[in-house]
């Protein structure tokens, strides 16, 4: 009866979690425009830890309207943040949107110049999820270089200064 019951309950429950999504895991990209002189940030989400995240701040509502990627746009800006020396760098909001599985977050910031010595902090659902993971990749031209942050790794530079 134990066996019985046993394979019943993992023919129910295991397809349940084969099919979750499992890991906590953003990712952001920092992308230099020489051209237009702006620095273009694009901050990707999945849809489950958007979610999960909207009801972290008090939203229950299980969708991504406006309103609440909009709410998520603000707490980008609270948890991701750029700063070149003593500066904190201010990035303007482009907007989001909802594609596929994942919920794209932009900002940009115009710069004269080449960010040497850029400093990236970053803390992207940390406080929601323990084994949160931000992948963060910094491209100038066909060059990329990338940082991992976690619980026990917030910034670090991403551009060595010139």
């Amino acid at each position: 009866m134990k066996t019985r019951l046993a394979i019943v309950w993992f023919a129910v429950v295991f397809p349940q979690f084969t099919a979750a999504h499992q890991l906590n895991y953003s990712y952001s990209e920092l992308h230099w425009r020489v051209d237009k002189q702006v620095l273009e940030v694009t901050h990707s989400i999945h849809m489950d830890d958007a979610v999960v995240l909207l009801a972290h701040l008090g939203d229950f509502q299980a969708r991504l309207d406006i309103e609440s990627q909009a709410k998520l746009l603000f707490y980008v800006e609270q948890k991701f943040s750029l700063q070149l020396g003593d500066e904190v760098l201010q990035l303007d909001p482009i907007g989001a949107q909802v594609d596929g599985d994942n919920l794209w977050i932009y900002q940009e910031i115009a710069m004269e110049k080449f960010p040497a010595g850029l400093v990236v902090h970053c803390t992207l659902m940390q406080d929601v999820f323990p084994t949160q993971t931000n992948q963060v990749n910094f491209t100038i031209g066909d060059e990329v270089r990338t940082g991992i942050y976690n619980s026990a790794l917030t910034h670090g530079v991403l551009v060595p200064r010139e």
